[in-house]
Parts: structure tokens; sequence; C-alpha cells
């Protein structure tokens, strides 16, 4: 058991350096399986459009129209 959420770096396999993408496979799959969560980076999107995201998640979920289901 960990005490934190893993990390995963995917540049490596997305520049297509030799073995990462198979290590890149194996540590995804660590995570989901084992933790049941993970962080990736290095994975290109631009910080403004995360933020966007986030945003938009915020707001969604602060909206009156949202509606919870029991």
């Amino acid at each position: 058991m960990t005490d934190s959420i893993p990390v995963i770096d995917i540049g490596p396999a997305l520049a297509g350096a030799p073995g990462a993408l198979d290590r890149t496979a194996h540590l995804l799959r660590h995570a989901c399986e084992e933790i049941g969560f993970l962080a990736i980076v290095d994975h290109g999107v631009p910080p403004k459009i995360l933020a966007d995201g986030f945003a938009a998640a915020a707001a969604s979920s602060a909206s009156s129209l949202c509606v919870t289901r029991s």
C-alpha cells in the first residue's frame, strides 16, 4: 500500500523513447489496479485548457441545475 497518488510521466512514451511505452503501460496498470488514482504529467495539454476544464467542472458542480440521483 502507498501513502501517495502515483505521478506518471508519459512524456517519454509520447516522444517514442525506447521501452517507454511498455514502462508507462506497466505504471498505469499498477496505479489503476492497485491504487485507484493517478496523476499524469508531461502530457502536452496546455495549462490554459486544463484551467478552463477545472473551472467548468467547478461551475457545473455549483450550478443549481446540477441534480444528484440517489
